[in-house]
């Protein structure tokens, strides 16, 4: 919504629940007039509590972004890496693990570098150009 404020709030109140659930929760209940929300909740949703969803409907969507990371802490040693590495990929190539990945809508994983997130980099700053320091 921020290209349409022009740098104003956009709306009167915020509420913060704390879960992209109990966002949608917010909206259904009359709490909130609309919330944000991953497409993957949305599809999780969609799939398990379908009635969660009702009376709802997408505003808007955002650019296509990577994934959520697999994220490690800064003193992880290479070998310790290698070894995350490794067993991902291992339980990626399993094929009984193949049903858990596809309910948790996960197709694979890559590997990558900061760079990969740069379209959530320029997210960022395109709303501080319009007036929205932060999307926290």
């Amino acid at each position: 919504v921020a290209p349409f404020a022009g740098g104003r709030p956009c709306f009167a109140a915020t509420v913060e629940t704390g879960a992209h659930a109990a966002s949608i929760e917010a909206v259904r209940g009359g709490c909130a007039d609309v919330c944000a929300v991953d497409c993957v909740t949305w599809a999780l949703l969609a799939r398990h509590r379908p009635a969660s969803l009702s009376g709802l409907v997408v505003l808007a969507r955002t650019e296509p972004v990577p994934g959520l990371p697999f994220v490690t802490g800064r003193g992880c040693s290479d070998a310790t890496l290698a070894a995350i590495r490794r067993a991902l990929a291992i339980a990626f190539a399993r094929p009984d693990l193949a049903d858990t990945r596809h309910a948790l809508l996960i197709e694979g994983i890559s590997e990558s570098g900061a760079e990969t997130y740069e379209p959530l980099f320029a997210m960022e700053r395109s709303a501080a150009a319009l007036g929205y320091p932060s999307l926290e």
